[in-house]
């Protein structure tokens, strides 16, 4: 049966935000509002002063992020919260060097294990690693054929899988992305699997419910590209067109992330197109759109012209988490959608400043609390990686 549907106009201390076909009962409110952010960790020099990625939090005495750092060598950089403080994981030799660039990709946890992808990257060539630690263990794989993995999903130690990107054909000349890349270990060895189109988000919550999402593999090269979501049940992939909108002025927009849902419900935020930023003209307008797939149809939700770069993420609790940049100050902030409603949340301030970044807040199991990382600005230019947490 079709949700009812109600319009409204709210206002931020942001901006206006025209609501447009929001659904009654569609999400549901927090079971209480969170405190203030606070700032709990900086890894500042005697942690080489990584750069970092979301928090990934298995339980509410357990805390991961990954990042790489760039003192003396590049190396992964790995770190831990064991419910008191966060110390610094060691990493395997072939995770660091002083001739490549290395760079962490995704982190994902699975009762004791631990898996990190990485890059190292040469001009003359490119390996991607799958590194698992268990019991203070490390095992390394190297992911051939791959150029960059953006996602990862773990269901024990023999169902593990990795998205990305594949490395690029003689000759590539495409505008937009590399072609697809997947692959899956089963206990044994990893073994390469057909998508439907390049996944550049990805979100698991099963072996038999995967999600992903990005431009189908015939128009991955393009300058304009068809995206669709990709969900796995556990026998085939299946998709989702996800359609450009229009704005109230009347120009059409191009999905920016997609987001679900326990239960399938789905998410999209959509901004204006410009394939380089740089030699736009005339230069594309700021502006966000956030629709919702009802199970027959994207419904419009809300647009604004206040923010732009949109990345949504679910908060853990029915609702979700947009990052945005604001279009004034040309900062990064966080919004909250839920139960129709949407509130503007700063990052926290430092002594020296607001973070220049943070990422989509990771809820903490059992709690109403959040984690989240991002740059904290220590003036002259200088930042550092910090870990924020958003409740009591």
């Amino acid at each position: 049966m079709r949700p009812a549907l109600r319009s409204l106009v709210i206002t931020t201390a942001a901006a206006p935000l025209v609501m447009m076909g929001v659904l009654n009962g569609g999400m549901h409110a927090l079971a209480r509002t969170p405190g203030g952010w606070r700032t709990v960790q900086e890894f500042g020099a005697s942690f080489g002063y990584p750069q970092v990625g979301p928090v990934v939090a298995p339980g509410a005495r357990s805390a991961w992020v990954a990042g790489n750092t760039f003192t003396g060598q590049d190396s992964v950089f790995l770190a831990h919260w064991n419910g008191s403080r966060w110390s610094q994981v060691a990493v395997p030799k072939a995770l660091t060097s002083t001739s490549a660039a290395v760079s962490s990709g995704p982190l994902v946890t699975s009762g004791a294990s631990v898996w990190v992808f990485a890059a190292l990257s040469t001009q003359s060539q490119n390996r991607i690693y799958a590194a698992r630690m268990a019991s203070h263990h490390w095992t390394l794989w190297r992911l051939r054929g791959a150029l960059n993995i953006d996602g990862a999903a773990v269901f024990g130690s023999s169902n593990v899988w990795a998205f990305g990107q594949a490395l690029l054909p003689r000759g590539w000349t495409g505008l937009g992305n590399g072609p697809s890349y997947a692959a899956r270990y089963n206990g044994r060895t990893w073994r390469r699997v057909h998508l439907p189109g390049v996944p550049l988000e990805v979100q698991a919550f099963g072996p038999n419910d995967i999600w992903a999402y990005g431009p189908t593999n015939r128009t991955a090269s393009a300058m304009n590209q068809d995206f669709v979501a990709m969900h796995w049940n556990g026998r085939k992939w299946s998709t989702l067109p996800i359609p450009r909108m229009r704005f109230s002025n009347g120009k059409l927009m191009w999905p920016a992330g997609l987001t679900v849902l326990k239960g399938g419900s789905l998410w999209v935020t959509e901004q204006f197109h410009c394939p380089n930023p740089g030699v736009c003209n005339p230069p594309q307008p700021p502006g966000m759109l956030l629709a919702h797939w009802n199970g027959r149809r994207w419904v419009r939700v809300l647009e604004s012209s206040s923010f732009e770069v949109p990345a949504p993420g679910p908060d853990g609790h029915g609702g979700l988490w947009i990052e945005a940049l604001t279009v004034k100050q040309s900062r990064w902030v966080l919004l909250h959608y839920t139960h129709g409603r949407l509130r503007e949340l700063f990052p926290p301030a430092t002594g020296a400043g607001s973070p220049g970044n943070v990422t989509i807040p990771t809820p903490i199991p059992g709690t109403t609390s959040y984690w989240s990382t991002g740059d904290v600005q220590l003036g002259g230019g200088m930042s550092v990686a910090a870990v924020f947490k958003l409740g009591p």
